[in-house]
């Protein structure tokens, strides 16, 4: 599901098809990592799983605790100096 949530991401913001064009390109960047580490880490989950099914296991439970620990885009989104005024395009 991750993987088809980085494509369908991709597809929105690339040349701008179903964004503003106002957007900038860094904060696109770091939404695409944002929703890569899910599947990353389920890749590298899957590739433990060879050697130790425990080890896998575990990886796997914090694929969730990743999420909610603020990364760069979170306090790019959130810090207000950086939010468009209103009514500017």
């Amino acid at each position: 599901m991750g993987g088809f949530l980085y494509a369908h991401r991709w597809y929105a913001t690339s040349s701008h098809r179903l964004t503003k064009s106002h957007i900038h390109p860094e904060m696109v960047r770091l939404a695409k990592y944002r929703i890569g580490y899910g599947p990353a880490v389920s890749i590298l989950a899957i590739c433990v799983s060879l050697v130790g099914k425990r080890l896998s296991l575990a990886i796997f439970a914090m694929i969730p605790l990743l999420y909610p620990i603020p990364g760069r885009i979170d306090h790019h989104c959130l810090d207000p100096r950086e939010a468009p005024e209103e009514g500017a395009k």
